[in-house]
């Protein structure tokens, strides 16, 4: 893990924040006995489950992503960990905490899958960045289920942070061709050669997370991913988004606004805009909720406007946020730990109801039900 030193100078960083539910269960009461080897293996079920009933579309092809998988429980899970919480306002530039959860899909690659891109993805255009700051504090971030390897890992160019050295690279290949000036910049080869790697003093270099490692860089760093994926490489994507002072428009704009976001998660549905601005439409059309998803219910007042069920204004969620900022670092540990306490056994007890809704809804065609009977 780097320190926060490095975290600023470079941009990213791969803190172990969430670790603590992928450990084994012992000394967890009574999970211990019905889940000897802890949630990990209710995670890989859940995977296991979406693939299972995902229909794709030849228009949108997997490319290692599970399209249809965007309230499992383990999502909601971590989404709502006040631990990520502090670390994503720890690391912003801006240390801004009124954050709201963006929902999204997660990434399940299969060996062989075609994994390989490179872009920026920063939510507005270049320019308009380089001009104006907007969408610089925001965070790049992933959760690592899986263990990663130097073949199938993201890959990040760092220090390109530094607008200055952004500015001066894209001026040097602004106008050609290929270049979009879109809320995604997509980075073909030639629009970073050995001169640039020469020029800045950088180069593509992997970042390589272990199950439980949180990756976090600044979206003006250009990322993408390895190619021709060798193993099962399994993340989720949980964005927060920054609200700003009139407590519905979003740090930036074209994403959407707080009240598309409390609705998604109240609907348990993608909301209308991708994080970058992009249709929800293009890349994972989903018209109904996914059958028989099942609520985890948040285990704080932070929780609550980290979902959209509160505002940032709500009374009792300053009483928290005193305590998880406050001087007394004691207190803010132990507000922690009791509460991924109480949501590590919440899990369980929602994993299991919807275990049997599934096989309710479903029926023979339920995954669980075919695992059940040998199918898997």
């Amino acid at each position: 893990m780097l320190s926060y030193k490095e975290m600023t100078s470079l941009r990213s960083c791969n803190p172990k924040v969430v670790s603590y539910y992928l450990a084994s269960s012992a000394g967890w009461r009574k999970i211990e006995i019905v889940h000897p080897d802890g949630l990990m293996p209710m995670i890989h079920d859940e995977f296991d489950m979406y693939e299972h009933h995902y229909r794709e579309q030849s228009r949108y092809s997997h490319l290692g992503w599970q399209r249809n998988m965007w309230f499992s429980i383990i999502q909601q899970l971590i989404r709502m960990d006040i631990g990520y919480y502090m670390a994503n306002v720890f690391f912003r530039p801006d240390h801004a905490w009124r954050l709201v959860s963006f929902p999204y899909y997660t990434k399940n690659t299969k060996a062989g899958e075609s994994t390989l891109f490179r872009h920026i993805d920063i939510n507005v255009n270049i320019w308009n960045l380089l001009e104006t700051d907007r969408g610089a504090n925001g965070l790049q971030r992933s959760v690592s289920l899986t263990n990663e390897d130097a073949k199938n890992s993201t890959e990040i160019l760092p220090g390109m942070h530094d607008l200055s050295k952004l500015r001066e690279w894209w001026e040097d290949i602004v106008g050609a061709p290929e270049d979009t000036d879109d809320f995604v910049q997509g980075m073909k080869p030639w629009m970073w050669t050995t001169e640039h790697a020469q020029m800045f003093n950088t180069d593509w270099q992997k970042e390589i997370c272990q199950a439980g490692d949180v990756r976090l860089s600044l979206p003006t760093i250009p990322h993408g991913s390895t190619c021709n994926a060798t193993i099962t490489r399994r993340s989720i994507l949980p964005w927060y988004v920054a609200v700003q002072a009139d407590l519905t428009t979003l740090e930036t704009p074209e994403s959407g606004s707080w009240e598309e976001i409390s609705a998604a998660h109240r609907d348990m549905m993608g909301a209308p805009k991708t994080p970058s601005g992009l249709s929800s439409a293009l890349h994972s059309p989903v018209d109904i909720p996914f059958p028989a998803s099942i609520r985890l219910p948040p285990q704080s007042q932070i929780a609550n406007c980290i979902i959209g069920c509160d505002r940032w204004t709500y009374p009792l969620v300053h009483e928290e946020l005193d305590v998880l900022f406050g001087i007394n670092e004691k207190a803010a540990t132990a507000l922690v730990d009791k509460l991924r306490v109480a949501a590590r056994e919440q899990y369980c007890e929602a994993f299991w109801d919807m275990r049997r809704m599934k096989m309710k809804l479903y029926g023979s065609s339920s995954y669980f039900y075919r695992v059940e009977n040998g199918y898997y």
